[in-house]
């Protein structure tokens, strides 16, 4: 029953921060983000649509074999084909080439994994531009003068190792470390890491020496500036042959803004989770008259582990005399999602088959 009004509002704007923040995050990350389903696009973010020079509302609904390019399309059908019938399956990193709008073909990293999103089981996917890496990659068999031109024109840090040890590293990085020209030649990879990384990064050095064309990435560490500051970065490494020598590239970015910005979302969730649990009312969040949360007050009041209230039909705690009003409610609100209903009267049914009259009050909010 209610003890107290609380404004609902606050709960509300909790919602609404963490969905901004989801989709500030989303669309602010160097990568392209698709989400999926069955091969439709449900989503895409604004890196992804300034990659392919689309507009968003140009790809949603479209397959993403859109903007595959045609010697890859089989690939990538086998690909879907295969997380088709193993939906929890993880592929990548792999390599493809994707196709702008205006027919540009853009080498792209891609990385692909199931997630839940809106209650849906889906395929999320990034798709990272490494063009200008490819092109890096294959100057280096070309002509060291064209390898470095491109080299030093990528906003990524860039650097080759062999044996642990630096060798050559492109402006980016040294800026980014804080290093002048040519002095991270001769260094040991391990002191550009921040050292609580530095036993992880030992293990995958190791792990190269016996395998030294191993792709590796992405993954994110802390790496150490030469002043001993330290920032997040999200590393690539793969094995090549340069000037007749087996060695390692190394390619990473900074970053910490994305990391603050996931911090900031966990922290925006745990707090509309601390104010949905702190009401002294009863909230549930039903879609499709299925719920799919409840706060501990509601489970407390219909006397359900809070486990036990998702999935369950709205009107499983709702009595017999007071079904039919809210089917009735139910059906204007599929009609009119934005209609607000309340305060009203209706009577509550609890597990143990308690009836007790409530009052409720219900209107849409977005909920991730």
């Amino acid at each position: 029953m209610r003890k107290k009004e609380y404004n609902k509002k606050d709960i509300e704007k909790i919602i609404k921060e963490s969905e901004d923040q989801f989709r500030i995050l989303f669309d602010s990350t160097f990568e392209g983000i698709f989400i999926h389903e069955k091969g439709i696009i449900l989503d895409i973010n604004q890196t992804a649509a300034s990659l392919f020079n689309y507009k968003r509302e140009d790809l949603i609904g479209k397959t993403v074999l859109k903007i595959i390019s045609e010697e890859c399309r089989e690939d990538v059908q086998k690909k879907m084909a295969a997380v088709m019938k193993y939906p929890g399956m993880e592929i990548g990193p792999f390599e493809t080439t994707g196709i702008s709008k205006d027919g540009i073909k853009l080498f792209g990293e891609v990385y692909s994994k199931s997630i839940n999103y809106k209650n849906q089981d889906v395929r999320l996917v990034s798709f990272r531009d490494i063009t200008a890496r490819k092109k890096a990659e294959n100057a280096l068999l070309e002509s060291e003068e064209v390898f470095r031109i491109l080299f030093d024109s990528t906003f990524e840090g860039i650097f080759i190792y062999e044996k642990g040890i630096i060798f050559e590293a492109n402006r980016t990085a040294e800026s980014m470390l804080n290093y002048k020209p040519g002095e991270m030649e001769g260094l040991s990879v391990l002191n550009i890491i921040a050292e609580k990384s530095r036993d992880d990064i030992a293990r995958m050095l190791s792990e190269v020496t016996n395998n030294p064309f191993l792709i590796l990435g992405p993954y994110e560490t802390t790496a150490m500036r030469k002043d001993g500051t330290e920032f997040f970065v999200e590393v690539h490494s793969k094995g090549l042959n340069f000037k007749g020598k087996v060695v390692r590239l190394v390619s990473f970015r900074d970053i910490t803004e994305r990391k603050i910005a996931e911090e900031e979302l966990i922290q925006s969730e745990k707090q509309f989770r601390s104010i949905y649990d702190a009401t002294f009312e009863g909230v549930v969040i039903y879609e499709k008259d299925k719920i799919v949360d409840a706060n501990k007050t509601a489970a407390l009041m219909f006397r359900y582990d809070r486990d036990e209230l998702s999935g369950l039909n709205i009107l499983d705690i709702i009595a017999d005399e007071s079904r039919d009003m809210i089917k009735q409610k139910i059906r204007a609100i599929a009609k009119n999602p934005h209609i607000v209903f309340g305060p009203y009267e209706a009577t509550a049914l609890s597990k143990n088959g308690m009836r007790y009259p409530v009052e409720i009050y219900s209107n849409n909010v977005e909920y991730i």
